[in-house]
């Protein structure tokens, strides 16, 4: 994929934006394709719920998205609906760095307790045939799940780390043993 297409893209709405970040995201092994061309798109206004989640979709899946981890950091402290926080978490997938963690953690102590992440605890301790579980099924216990994933450090399995979630002393606990309070 040439520089000339990249360009183009922040100059594109709707479905032709989309098409164009769906396009860039099955090219992922070029290699000069990664996360720090799309720069100019994430920084753009007026993209529309589709169009941010058609671009985080995109990004997910390339290189060096730690070249646009200040957006993230900045997004993810200013974005309010969990809808569209799924998606800027998830794509974040394996990206380390001390200040992306100190938000899932912010974000965590927002939505862990919202009623729908309680219900979803629920759903998260029936375990299915194979050994799956239900897990979450609202927005808020989806924002909380996708932020357990990334803290793979918790030692738990998914089913504990929803307890550990769920436990006010012993979250506390864990925030203090590994300096986040």
């Amino acid at each position: 994929m040439n520089r000339h297409k990249t360009r183009k893209l922040p100059k594109l709405h709707g479905e032709g934006f989309r098409d164009a970040c769906h396009t860039i995201s099955a090219m992922k092994e070029y290699p000069n394709v990664h996360a720090g061309r799309l720069k100019e798109a994430l920084g753009r206004d007026g993209l529309d719920r589709n169009d941010r989640i058609a671009l985080f979709h995109c990004i997910k899946d390339l290189k060096g998205k730690e070249e646009v981890l200040d957006y993230f950091l900045e997004y993810l402290s200013t974005e309010e609906e969990p809808g569209i926080l799924i998606y800027a978490v998830w794509c974040t997938e394996g990206v380390e760095d001390r200040q992306l963690q100190e938000l899932f953690v912010k974000l965590m102590d927002k939505y862990r307790t919202h009623e729908n992440a309680r219900f979803d605890y629920k759903g998260s301790q029936m375990v299915l045939k194979g050994g799956a579980c239900m897990g979450a099924s609202r927005p808020e216990g989806q924002l909380t799940s996708n932020l357990m994933r990334q803290f793979d450090y918790f030692g738990l399995d998914y089913r504990g780390a929803w307890k550990l979630l769920m436990d006010d002393g012993r979250w506390r606990e864990w925030k203090g043993q590994n300096g986040f309070l």
